[in-house]
């Protein structure tokens, strides 16, 4: 594994991590308060995040096909 690469991975970890953690901030300080919803933890804050990855790269291939 060359050093850029290896980089980019570490870069890349880190902005996920950073992300989901904002995701969990914004959450927890709107939602309850807005919808009555729970708050939710650090990890379901990831899920989040990757589920809304997904969902917006199958549409996207969706759009693409058609």
């Amino acid at each position: 594994m060359k050093d850029y690469d290896l980089e980019e991975l570490l870069t890349t970890i880190l902005v996920l991590a950073i992300v989901a953690l904002l995701i969990m901030c914004l959450w927890n300080w709107l939602i309850p308060d807005l919808f009555g919803m729970p708050i939710i933890t650090y990890w379901q804050a990831l899920a989040l995040r990757i589920l809304v990855k997904l969902l917006i790269v199958s549409t996207k291939i969706t759009k693409e096909s058609s």
